[in-house]
């Protein structure tokens, strides 16, 4: 065992608790988390700029598929997002609002590149709110568009946005071609992960840490959709990267000093990709890094959320927070704006993802700097990591053992776009991507988790569930409909050890009784998540 890793276990040994804040809970004393409120802001200052039911920047950017895909498409991501975890008759009017704006003008706003596919994920994510199959086809399309696509057109980043939409598309339809693509383009992402973990942009090789850490929440986003055991792996080497960047205050290091009159750069255009821009301090990262960091249970999330408050006006974000270029730069007009609409839609996105990543996950406990500072670095100590990890109660299943290297993808495009599946067909699919998210990394016995329905089924009148721990931990015990749904709330906080009985009465948050069907019961702690069917009748 490295002196690093034992440090690491020395630590977690004691009591972790979350770093310091500048505020805590009253009640609690936890650190208060920003993130709700923050998120009801940018919804806010979204809507006082909303005009035919969508935000645009206000700026002559001159370049439509790219200004639409950096705001139109993001806040319909993170309506969607939203949406999953609390239902509303708003979020699903913001919803249908985007994704009418992004259909009628979908021959205008699309570049015929991978980079499409993130509005196609977007589409087909509307798509399985609504049942509309308005949404569908144009997204279809996309995805068709994205099979056609070869070598470095399905590259890093813009690769990864095309499997965004491949997945999706296989989720929703169960398209094998879809899912075949989507995992070579993964593969291919993997292959060009630097040895310290990074991920380059334009070029191979090149250190860059805006986008190490957009192809992160990518990541994180295309896990959900695949379940890749490649994805865990990059993610564990992207996280260490990010963390020898950012500090315990959340401050991003673009370069290193000066070692034998040598500086070492973090970003394309000073380590040798000269055709790249400069990807200092765009606002965005933040967002980026917020997800990366929490998903790893790591305290440097409150620091970068700190620094976003700091920068928050009303709810909106400027371009950049330092490194502005010259007026003369092409870059330019993207880099300016105090209060950006571009900005402000793609940080809601990531925040509003982090939301929804994290209610699936089950309340987390962050680790302060000292302790995440002994996990090990570099793609040379992965196994060590990938241990490591596992013992924190990391957001993945992981699985060291093995790399999927995927199946051959055959060339032959469908000539035509299908069909949309049946509206109850895409519910079982989310219903059973709902069920398999909980499966843990570990055995019930390891990890002393388990959760049952008592009395015969289907239930009627009440639902008696029982669940036990083997310590005291954080608990979220909810239950969701067949789409995914959340629709009660029946335990959040602190349980001791032993059994615990809960009954659900046959309502939703808000008093409704619930139809009869099939729903799912949720349990998520730090240390794993457990999924039981219900079949429930009025």
């Amino acid at each position: 065992m490295s002196p690093r890793l034992a440090a690491l276990l020395l630590a977690l040994s004691c009591s972790v608790v979350c770093a310091a804040a500048p505020r805590a809970h009253a009640a609690t004393g936890e650190p208060r988390d920003p993130l709700a409120a923050m998120l009801h802001r940018i919804d806010a200052f979204l809507h006082r700029g909303e005009a035919d039911g969508v935000t645009r920047d206000p700026r002559s950017l001159q370049n439509p598929p790219e200004e639409i895909r950096l705001s139109v498409v993001p806040q319909l991501l993170a309506y969607c997002e939203l949406h999953r975890v609390y239902p509303s008759v708003a979020h699903y009017e913001d919803i249908v609002a985007r994704a009418d704006f992004l259909t009628r003008h979908f021959e205008t706003i699309t570049s015929r590149t991978a980079a499409d596919g993130m509005l196609g994920y977007a589409l087909l994510s509307a798509y399985e709110i609504t049942g509309d199959p308005r949404y569908w086809m144009p997204a279809a399309t996309i995805v068709r568009r994205s099979l056609e696509l070869r070598g470095f057109g399905l590259k890093l980043n813009w690769g990864l946005m095309a499997a965004l939409a491949l997945a999706k598309y296989h989720q929703l339809g169960g398209d094998p071609l879809a899912l075949a693509r989507a995992r070579e383009i993964v593969r291919g992402v993997a292959l060009s992960q630097n040895a310290d973990g990074g991920l380059p942009h334009l070029c191979e090789g090149s250190k860059d840490v805006h986008y190490t850490a957009w192809m992160s929440m990518e990541l994180i986003q295309l896990y959900q959709l695949l379940s890749d055991p490649l994805i865990p792996r990059m993610l564990i080497g992207t996280y260490g990267f990010m963390r020898g960047r950012v500090g315990a205050d959340g401050v991003t290091r673009y370069e290193d000093p000066p070692e034998l009159g040598l500086a070492g750069y973090f970003y394309s255009p000073a380590n040798g990709c000269r055709g790249d821009y400069d990807t200092r301090g765009w606002v965005n990262e933040l967002g980026y890094q917020a997800i990366l960091f929490d998903h790893f249970a790591d305290a440097r999330y409150r620091a970068v959320m700190g620094r976003l408050l700091r920068l928050e006006d009303h709810g909106s974000f400027p371009d950049k927070w330092g490194c502005l270029p010259e007026p003369d730069d092409p870059i330019y007009p993207w880099a300016g704006a105090t209060r950006s609409v571009i900005r402000t839609s793609v940080v809601f996105w990531s925040l509003a993802a982090l939301y929804a990543d994290r209610e699936k996950r089950g309340p987390a406990r962050y680790l302060d700097a000292q302790v995440a500072a002994a996990l090990p670095e570099g793609s040379a100590e992965v196994g060590e990591t990938v241990s490591a990890i596992e013992a924190l109660g990391g957001g993945f299943p992981f699985s060291p053992g093995g790399v999927f290297l995927g199946e051959a993808v055959p060339d032959t495009v469908p000539d035509t776009v299908p069909a949309p599946p049946p509206a109850a067909e895409v519910s079982a699919r989310r219903g059973e991507a709902l069920l398999s998210s909980a499966i843990p990394s570990g055995a019930a016995g390891e990890q002393g988790l388990s959760l049952a329905l008592l009395g015969p089924g289907p239930a009627r009148g009440t639902a008696a569930i029982r669940f036990s721990l083997s310590e005291q931990d954080q608990v979220s015990l909810r239950i969701y409909d067949v789409a995914g749904r959340g629709v009660r709330e029946l335990w959040r906080g602190a349980a001791g050890p032993g059994e615990h009985h809960v009954v659900w009465d046959g309502r939703d948050d808000a008093g409704r009784g619930a139809p009869s069907g099939l729903y799912f019961v949720r349990l998520a702690t730090r240390g794993g998540a457990r999924s039981a069917r219900l079949l429930w009748l009025r």
